[in-house]
């Protein structure tokens, strides 16, 4: 049996945050929380670590929030989110505090939370507290309630030049077989495209890959003549796009 080699050419610690209860729970406690892809509905308890269930937002984006009460609701009740924008350990700093607002029995709270634009990236937490008759505060013990956090995850977008990265050393296979070209250290954002292009020779006559190209990895079709292929990064926030070395997909 014959075989083809694919030779590729180039190409925190979480923070600890202050503590947060009730004296008294399962009265009015949260049974359900909405936030873009979280929807976490939960029993009563003074306070839970939901920190397991996240969510990725953008920058500069808006998302509603819903938390509905499980216990018995009172018209004196508030629900307040926390969100640890700058990544500093502490949830009082100014826009990183959400009140939301009362259907009016206290049933259902309901408000929408802009990602600052300059918020860091990476995860983070989120808070939300319910209670009553109080004023709102990330770090108090209230007489009623509940605390439950939760992690956020911030998407940085691509700017500047992004890297295209780094193809594998060789790949061995069977002359007819499909391939998967994967690349490492490539750069992570959103905004970001992908392209794959493939040449007869690796120095010109570029076009476009066969097949579903557009993503970032690249099953190449089976072969039976050495073709290159490249992974084109575009980013279109900054007009700068990468190009990874060329991979000669080669026959022996």
């Amino acid at each position: 049996m014959a075989f083809a080699a694919i030779l590729l050419l180039g190409g925190a610690a979480k923070a600890q945050y202050c503590s947060a209860s009730e004296n008294t729970n399962c009265d009015e406690s949260i049974g359900e929380v909405v936030f873009n892809t979280i929807d976490n509905t939960s029993a009563c308890s003074n306070y839970t670590d939901y920190t397991s269930i996240s969510t990725t937002v953008q920058l500069s984006v808006a998302y509603p929030i819903t938390v509905n009460n499980g216990g018995n609701p009172y018209n004196t009740d508030f629900v307040s989110v926390w969100i640890d924008w700058n990544q500093n350990g502490t949830l009082n700093d100014t826009g990183e505090q959400f009140d939301l607002t009362s259907d009016g029995t206290g049933n259902q709270f309901t408000g929408s939370i802009t990602v600052p634009a300059g918020a860091l990236p990476g995860t983070t937490l989120m808070r939300v507290r319910m209670g009553y008759n109080e004023t709102p505060d990330p770090c108090s013990t209230f007489s009623y309630g509940e605390t439950e956090d939760y992690t956020v995850n911030v998407n940085s977008p691509c700017s500047g030049m992004p890297s295209a990265g780094t193809l594998p050393s060789s790949v061995l296979a069977c002359v007819g077989s499909t391939n998967m070209l994967t690349v490492t250290g490539g750069t992570i954002a959103t905004g970001l495209a992908y392209q794959w292009i493939q040449s007869p020779n690796g120095v010109n006559s570029w076009v476009n890959a066969s097949g579903t190209s557009t993503n970032a990895t690249y099953t190449t079709p089976a072969f039976s003549t050495t073709i290159y292929y490249r992974r084109v990064v575009p980013c279109p926030a900054s007009l700068a796009t990468a190009f990874s070395l060329p991979a000669a997909n080669a026959t022996s």
